[in-house]
């Protein structure tokens, strides 16, 4: 299932009281970093009720940016480093860069939490155990009877007893996790399997709203293949391309390079470059297959784009790029620039939808067609969320550029139909 299709089957059930008094438990299953947790997540903010979790690692909401409300947390047992060497590889850190210490690369874990409901608690909620197989026997031996019956007389738990309106979430990252270990049969057997898909439109529509880099966003427009490249025979100390990485990883990287990146957009210091190169080949694996290099062209194509000013502020004479990757690249970042623009700046955006015209009018029909398409997707969302560039008072609504969003959506309907 795509992770909409999990958030609404969440969201519905957690909305039916009469199916949270029998309801059987939900495995979610999928390669590390897709947003198994953050799709539970969401689905329990959009019902509006609480969501609690027991993570043995970290918990994330890289893929959704949703904020988790109410919930609860009470301290279980807690590890500070996990080293690979002694204990099992805890899988769902793939995709996340190793550090490499003398003694060997390590993962330092946050504490172990259980975050359960208070007793007595009499609204809909969801006990959500993530990444269940990272913890080691003991912990997940504390979870079964949770997850199997609602009760717990566990060390460290105690005498327990889960809401009768709560819905048992359990997240893992293979199949073969769930065949494997003979502890979790009693469960397997009475739960709702689910293998989450990747899906790169819900990918994309999340990386709009979360601010995520326009370079990153157009890149994976071009290559959707390239959002999640799991491997489960990669070397452990290797990172990989998955909705974790490119959101927050990568993401952070231009975050950190922001200004210097800019600066290299407009003509200057390409040196950059060869700092963000090492930190994103790091983020995205390395080896043969990498795809580091392939994006690394990608990012340096940022000399190439339009100018943003002469968009803004000459939209008639503005260049239209002869490569269509470099166009992607522009309008991405041409709309990424209305976040900081106020009512004030309604002309700019005028005349950004003027470009966007021209550029569907230029070129290959279809091809153009589909860049603006995506360029003015992401500038609806952007309007939608536009907060004044810190100043409410300033905020653009859509209605305020309803003429000029539905001037492009025309001409591309009729760039398509000619």
């Amino acid at each position: 299932m795509k992770p909409k299709q999990i958030q609404r089957m969440i969201k519905s059930a957690l909305e039916n009281p009469s199916f949270l008094k029998e309801s059987p438990v939900i495995v979610i299953y999928g390669s590390p970093g897709c947003g198994k947790s953050a799709s539970g997540f969401a689905a329990a903010a959009a019902a509006e009720v609480p969501a609690d979790e027991l993570n043995k690692y970290y918990k994330t909401d890289e893929y959704t940016g949703v904020i988790k409300p109410h919930v609860y947390y009470a301290s279980m047992i807690s590890t500070d480093v996990l080293e690979w060497g002694g204990t099992p590889f805890p899988v769902d850190a793939r995709g996340v860069p190793a550090f490499t210490s003398t003694e060997g690369p390590f993962f330092t874990a946050r504490a172990i939490s259980t975050m359960l409901p208070p007793p007595g608690h009499r609204e809909p909620c969801m006990f959500l155990i993530d990444d269940f197989f990272a913890g080691d026997s003991l912990t997940q031996r504390k979870c079964l009877q949770l997850l199997d019956e609602k009760v717990s007389t566990a060390p460290g738990i105690g005498d327990y007893r889960l809401p009768e309106l709560c819905l048992r979430v359990m997240t893992t990252n293979t199949r073969e996790d769930i065949d494997f270990f003979q502890v979790f049969r009693p469960v397997v057997t009475r739960a709702i399997h689910v293998k989450f898909e990747s899906d790169i439109n819900h990918w994309l529509e999340w990386a709009t709203d979360a601010d995520v880099h326009a370079v990153i966003r157009s890149y994976l427009r071009q290559n959707p293949d390239k959002l999640n490249m799991y491997d489960p025979n990669l070397p452990p100390e290797n990172s990989y391309p998955c909705e974790r990485v490119w959101g927050s990883i990568v993401n952070g990287v231009f975050k950190l390079f922001y200004r210097e990146y800019e600066s290299f957009c407009h003509g200057g210091d390409s040196s950059v470059l060869a700092d963000m190169e090492e930190l994103i080949i790091e983020a995205l694996g390395k080896g043969e297959n990498s795809i580091g290099p392939h994006f690394m062209a990608y990012v340096r194509l940022g000399n190439e784009v339009t100018p943003m000013v002469d968009i803004y502020e000459k939209a008639d004479k503005a260049k239209i790029p002869s490569n269509p990757a470099v166009v992607y690249l522009t309008l991405s970042m041409a709309v990424d620039g209305v976040r900081k623009m106020t009512k004030d700046d309604l002309d700019k955006i005028r005349n950004l939808c003027d470009y966007m015209c021209r550029v569907a009018d230029s070129g290959s029909g279809y091809v153009n067609q589909e860049i603006v398409s995506f360029a003015l997707s992401a500038l609806t969302r952007i309007i939608i969320r536009h907060d004044g560039a810190g100043n409410p008072e300033k905020r653009i609504i859509p209605l305020d550029t309803r003429d000029f969003t539905t001037k492009v959506n025309r001409k591309v309907r009729s760039v398509s139909n000619g």
